[in-house]
C-alpha cells in the first residue's frame, strides 16, 4: 500500500518532534547517505525551462529503492497568489516497482535549503 504524506502530515511531524530534532535527523540522514554516495545510481537533474519558469525532475536509486523529486521554480507565481516553488516526491520499491511513499516536499525542500 502506498502512503501519502501531505503538508499537514509534515507540519505535524515537525511540531511533534521539534524543529531542532528534525534538523538533526535531516543532517544525520544526509551524512549517512553521502557516506554511501558511491552506492547510488545517480544522474543529473532533468530540467525543462520555459519563459515563465523551470520544472525539474531529480531521480536517484539505491539497491532497494528508487526515488525522485519533482520541483518547480516559477518566479512570477506570487503575482498570481501562488508559491514560487512547489515540490513532490515518490519512493518506490525496486523489486516490485510499487510506490511506497508519495510525499509533499515543498516544506522539506525549504528546510533542506
Amino acid at each position: 500500500m502506498t502512503r501519502l504524506l501531505t503538508i499537514r502530515d509534515v507540519q505535524r511531524i515537525i511540531q511533534q518532534t521539534g524543529i531542532e530534532a528534525c534538523f538533526q535527523s535531516l543532517v544525520d540522514s544526509l551524512e549517512k547517505d553521502f557516506s554511501h554516495w558511491h552506492d547510488f545510481q545517480k544522474m543529473p537533474r532533468i530540467a525543462n525551462h520555459f519563459p515563465h519558469g523551470v520544472i525539474e525532475l531529480m531521480p536517484i536509486c539505491g539497491k532497494d529503492y528508487y526515488a525522485y523529486k519533482y520541483v518547480n521554480g516559477h518566479p512570477y507565481n506570487p503575482q498570481k497568489n501562488k508559491l514560487t516553488v512547489i515540490a513532490t516526491g515518490m519512493l518506490a520499491d525496486i523489486e516490485t516497482g510499487y510506490p511506497v511513499l508519495i510525499s509533499e516536499m515543498t516544506l522539506l525542500t525549504a528546510l533542506r535549503t
